[in-house]
């Protein structure tokens, strides 16, 4: 069996294995009876030997390169502001090679030198000029190429914004950033920007540990192609496991460099073939041990491209080390599983019920907390749910595969609110080939599979994939329900303007006798307050961002509501006791003052009592959750839970006794011996059957449908989305209903309009002067 291998000896005369990596390219046909290695152009210097082992028999030939290392130039400026505030006539510029180059360093206006280590120009400041800043340049020939680094320097004069000195940061320009060295231990920089408002900002920290830094530069070397075995990668992992267990104050730039350190130990992996389940284990324990780091600092973009390769990484990795375990491996923030027998049969990970649907020879699992949160998110309005579930698959099958997780979620799902499930994809989270099934609030069931082309075929085929859910933070809203809220409103008002426009005015002549009058004040009294309400609701619809912004606002709406809405039910209540009352004693009427004092004390008193005491109970008991800061409206939190029932179960109890009222009645209009009393008054007693006959279903039945609404969610299905369309419809069209059963509905109603449309025609006739008297007296309602 032929074994051809290459290998390096450095200028420290160490020899290590050459292998495929991003900078070589080992090109070995079967069978092998030569080889190349095909080197990028900034490789490695030194004698590179090819062996070519069969048997017991080994040839080996060497050749050695003279490659120079590409040059690290180092530019800075003493100080680093050119000050011509005060008197500073010349600063200090200087070009540092990090290995031996030759080198040009030139500044406008300023003498060229030359030198192959580090030099330094004085150079003048141009204060009598315009310039804003002064532009150096360092130029290095390396192999018949010019490599250029420029240093500009900002020039500050009379009339400049600055930021002063502090904290050891230098008097610097607005709008430029000053630096500062690390500390002994640690290696880069530390930058902060002085804006135009002339205030410091945040401290940049790219200092790294020299620990971590060297760890870095050895992965990188691994990823480029020098050293990478499998022994190598798995020391790797077990010095960056001692070093991330060292207790120290990192840096985000620590942080950093052990990301791109195992994204440089994914891009080794992916070449070579590593097995070991103390790799793995070294594997874990190191992500962990990044992901519990500080993350605080830096913005939030830094910050989501970093959590972005971390994760590319970990699935990578996760996907390449080969391991033979079954009992897994956990740490405070992963939890690690190997399926190789009886993939499909559910388990539980993190508290992640998980099925596999795959014909795949092994499934390896790792759950990750702590990191949605950091990921990117490109679904607007919604925010991270549950942790990261990472899966990598091995099969010789070429069958598609599928996955099936319930995943609890961080906070329970609002009603209403859309659960997305998605999958990591070029470097984001995709909704494409997952499908979120609603099952309760406090789980989200997905099915995910793989996408057509990414379905394993082939032997020893490999598909890995992340997977995790977000939420919406706003609730789902329904396609053309807000017009038709809107419509309806405007309906229902202009219907009980004109209702109590007529009412006014036919109000005389309507109104002759006690019971007529109870009725048509009762009618006035919900109309009114349902018109109130109608336009509380039709403001906060329109003044939503406004409300948002002053809960105060929002507050007022939410009692004003609540109050107008159960003096209407309140005024059906009391209509409808009167009705009662009448027939059921029909030799001792009710007197108007009488009538005043109960229907004050019912349709005022009791709503503002039951109000009062709602909003205090739920202000000092529940820490002011009374009303529902998005629709300025009752909030419901369960069954019986929540400040809505103290709307629903009033309204609930006044629609059964109306609905008891108005079967009594008919009962009572059965027995015309029983239900005596002039004709007059029977007619009328009619009629307030009438209103309650179809009032309380239409207003009862709304509710009940507002009721569901509170109950069901919309994303069940369709039944809830169709109840929501229904209950809209029929609440704002309540306004109409009442215009057609107090004036369209009643004979009396519509002559005596008739009679008032009548005066306005020129010529008087009798119907004019018998309703004169009915426009000009008019009188009040109560």
């Amino acid at each position: 069996m032929k074994v051809c291998s290459w290998s390096l000896k450095n200028k420290d005369n160490k020899e290590i294995v050459v292998g495929e990596g991003a900078e070589t390219e080992i090109r070995c046909p079967s069978p092998c009876y030569n080889t190349m290695l095909v080197l990028e152009k900034n490789a490695r210097a030194g004698w590179y030997t090819c062996r070519l082992t069969s048997d017991s028999i080994s040839h080996k030939a060497s050749v050695k390169l003279n490659i120079p290392e590409p040059p690290v130039i180092i530019m800075k400026s003493k100080p680093q502001t050119a000050d011509c505030t005060e008197g500073l006539e010349s600063i200090n510029v200087s070009c540092k090679m990090a290995n031996d180059f030759n080198f040009t360093l030139s500044c406008p206006d300023n003498d060229v030198k030359t030198g192959n280590a580090e030099e330094s120009l004085i150079v003048d400041i141009p204060c009598k000029d315009k310039l804003d800043s002064l532009k150096c340049t360092c130029n290095v020939t390396h192999y018949d190429e010019t490599y250029s680094q420029n240093l500009e320097v900002p020039v500050l004069k009379s009339g400049d914004s600055f930021c002063v000195s502090e904290n050891g940061w230098p008097k610097t320009k607005a709008g430029s950033t000053a630096t500062q060295s690390c500390g002994p231990e640690r290696v880069g920089n530390k930058s902060r920007t002085c804006d135009e408002n002339e205030d410091w900002g945040s401290v940049f920290n790219y200092c790294v540990r020299k620990d971590v830094d060297n760890l870095l530069k050895s992965a990188m070397d691994i990823a480029k192609g020098y050293g990478n075995t499998p022994e190598e990668v798995g020391n790797i992992f077990s010095v960056m496991t001692n070093v991330t267990n060292l207790e120290y104050e990192a840096t985000l730039a620590d942080v950093e460099a052990f990301i791109n350190t195992l994204g440089a130990l994914n891009t080794a992996t992916s070449n070579i073939e590593v097995i070991g389940d103390s790799v793995m284990t070294d594997f874990i324990e190191s992500a962990t041990n990044v992901l519990s780091m500080d993350w605080s600092d830096g913005n939030k973009t830094y910050k989501e491209n970093l959590s972005a390769n971390y994760l590319q990484s970990v699935e990578g990795l996760l996907q390449n080390i080969q391991v033979n375990q079954s009992s897994g491996y956990s740490t405070t923030l992963m939890q690690f599983q190997v399926r190789q027998k009886d993939i499909k049969y559910p388990r539980t990970i993190f508290d992640i019920s998980l099925r596999l649907s795959t014909s795949a020879s092994q499934a390896k699992i790792l759950a990750i907390k702590n990191l949605s949160e950091l990921l990117p998110n490109r679904f607007l309005d919604t925010e991270s749910s549950s942790i990261v579930v990472a899966v990598a698959l091995q099969s010789n099958k070429s069958e598609p595969s599928g996955i099936n997780l319930e995943f609890p979620l961080k906070k329970k799902k609002p009603r209403n609110h859309e659960i997305i499930c998605v999958r990591w994809q070029n470097s984001m989270w995709d909704k494409e080939g997952c499908e979120w099934k609603p099952r309760n609030n406090s789980h989200a069931t997905c099915d995910c599979y793989l996408k057509g082309g990414e379905t394993m075929t082939g032997k020893n085929s490999r598909v890995r994939m992340s997977l995790s859910t977000l939420m919406s933070k706003s609730p789902i809203e329904l396609p053309g329900l807000e017009e038709i809220t809107l419509a309806g409103l405007g309906a229902s008002i202009c219907s009980l303007v004109i209702f109590v426009f007529v009412e006014c005015l036919v109000w005389k002549a309507v109104t002759k006798t006690d019971i007529a009058f109870f009725r048509h004040t009762a009618l006035v009294n919900i109309a009114t307050f349902l018109l109130l309400a109608n336009v509380s609701f039709l403001v906060t619809s329109l003044i939503q961002d406004l409300t948002q912004q002053h809960p105060t606002m929002c507050l007022v709406l939410a009692l004003a509501k609540h109050l107008f809405y159960l003096v209407m039910f309140f005024w059906m209540f009391s209509l409808s006791m009167i009705l009662l009352h009448q027939l059921m004693f029909v030799f001792s009427p009710v007197m108007r003052k009488t009538f005043f004092f109960v229907s004050i004390f019912t349709g005022y008193i009791c709503p503002m009592v039951t109000v009062s005491v709602t909003y205090m109970y739920y202000h000092l008991t529940h820490d002011g959750s009374y009303y529902d800061p998005h629709t300025c409206w009752l909030k419901y939190d369960a069954v019986l839970q929540g400040s809505i029932h103290a709307f629903l179960l009033p309204v609930g109890v006044i629609v059964l006794i109306n609905l008891f009222t108005m079967v009594k009645v008919i009962v009572t209009h059965l027995r015309p011996q029983v239900s005596a009393g002039t004709v007059d008054e029977r007619e009328i007693a009619k009629s307030i059957l009438k209103v309650i006959a179809i009032l309380t279903p239409v207003f009862g039945v709304s509710w009940a449908l507002g009721f569901l609404v509170f109950v069901l969610d919309v994303t069940d299905g369709i039944l809830p989305k169709m109840v929501s369309y229904a209950f809209t419809i029929t609440t704002s069209l309540q306004g109409l209903f009442i215009l057609l059963t107090g004036i369209l509905g009643e004979i009396k109603v519509q002559n005596e309009v008739s009679k008032c449309v009548s005066c306005v025609k020129p010529e008087r006739s009798e119907s004019t002067r018998n309703c004169t008297p009915s426009i000009k007296k008019n009188s009040s309602l109560f």
